[in-house]
């Protein structure tokens, strides 16, 4: 599903979830304010979402370290 989205949603879904970045350091990175990277995030997640028919985990960095798994 990842593969499928276009670049810019995978790099902003890989610096918050692989990459374990703050909302405010992908915004930096990327010249945008923290909400708009929210925003990005979030529908991106849902594209995802559609293409895997409702059915995903989000599992990032942080989620792994505190032992809890978000849906």
């Amino acid at each position: 599903a990842m593969a499928a989205l276009p670049a810019h949603d995978r790099l902003i879904l890989s610096m918050r979830a692989i990459e374990d970045m703050s909302y405010q350091e992908i915004g930096d990175a990327l010249e945008l304010p923290p909400g708009t990277v929210k925003s990005r995030i979030s529908r991106a997640r849902e594209k995802i979402r559609r293409a895997l028919g409702g059915n995903l985990s989000t599992f990032s960095a942080s989620d792994k370290r505190k032992g809890g798994r978000t849906s």
